[in-house]
């Protein structure tokens, strides 16, 4: 996975700070929807795309079953190219 993060037209390199914080937000949304659907919070992911962009960070949720086939472990962020 590449740490270079677009912003604009800008490639920048993002830090371990920033992923991890992205992280801790996952596993606090987890944390706090599992008492009102505990089956249905228990991975998340999040998709760096443009940091200039509101839309530019994605985040998606899921169920044990669900978890993607990707070697990720519970919790990660993606950044696409």
């Amino acid at each position: 996975m590449s740490d270079q993060v677009k912003f604009d037209d800008t490639w920048t390199t993002i830090t371990e700070r920033f992923k991890n914080a992205l992280i801790e937000v996952m596993r606090a949304e987890c944390e706090m929807m599992e008492k009102y659907h505990p089956d249905c919070w228990s991975w998340g992911r999040c998709e760096i795309i443009d940091l200039a962009h509101i839309n530019g960070i994605h985040f998606n949720f899921g169920a044990n079953e669900d978890l993607p086939d990707d070697n990720l472990g519970q919790f990660a962020v993606i950044i696409k190219e």
